[in-house]
């Protein structure tokens, strides 16, 4: 086993682990994974469509959410687009830079404030890199 991160992991390893003592299964395998949401295609037609809560879980996706706490901060403290865009770009850039110095760091490339600004948009007003490349680490106890 090498790592497990949440409490859902423990439950898989502890049904792995039981399996083999019980004598169920020569070898178990426990693994996770995680995916964003898709923002596409949104599945096949239920009776609630056309409700509020359409409009609630559209966005429930990690960058719809936290595309939405963007926009209100940039509302409630009435900050310019440029002027978010600009600071979010400062704290990935920041982010990069202490990453280069990390030789376990995840991400270990420099980026520019210019690659930032200049990056695809992911959810208004979140471009590529104030998005998490990977969402959580997960590795296969066997």
């Amino acid at each position: 086993m090498s790592r497990i991160i949440a409490p859902q992991d423990r439950k898989l390893f502890r049904g792995a682990v039981y399996a083999v003592a019980s004598g169920a299964a020569d070898i178990a395998l426990a693994l996770g994974v995680e995916k964003l949401k898709d923002t596409g295609y949104g599945g096949l037609p239920q009776r609630s469509r056309g409700g509020l809560n359409d409009l609630y879980w559209s966005n429930m996706s990690a960058p719809g959410s936290f595309a939405q706490l963007a926009s209100a901060y940039q509302e409630k403290h009435r900050v310019s687009k440029q002027d978010l865009k600009q600071a979010m770009a400062h704290i990935s850039v920041k982010s990069h830079d202490n990453g280069a110095k990390n030789p376990k760091a995840h991400l270990r490339k420099p980026i520019t404030e210019e690659q930032v600004l200049n990056a695809p948009m992911i959810a208004e007003p979140l471009g590529l890199f104030d998005c998490c490349g990977v969402l959580m680490d997960r590795r296969v106890p066997l």
